[in-house]
């Protein structure tokens, strides 16, 4: 699993409540506003989720992760 930078790791944080989340292999998850890196994102997409981020940084070139950069706050 790649390094998951920033996000938390603690038990009873949330970033580690949603990666650990059972959704099943070749389900969809989208995940809004996740990050360059999609750290939370890219636990589920290695365990064969298909998951698309957007976030309104760049992202961090993935394999496994569809990653759109879109600024919500502008028109």
């Amino acid at each position: 699993m790649q390094d998951l930078g920033t996000s938390k790791s603690a038990k009873n944080s949330l970033h580690y409540h949603v990666r650990n989340l059972p959704i099943e292999k070749g389900k969809t998850l989208l995940d809004i506003g996740g990050g360059a890196i999609g750290a939370v994102s890219m636990a589920h997409a290695e365990r064969g989720v298909d998951v698309t981020v957007i976030d309104q940084c760049n992202a961090v070139q993935s394999d496994v992760l569809k990653h759109y950069v879109v600024n919500l706050d502008e028109p």
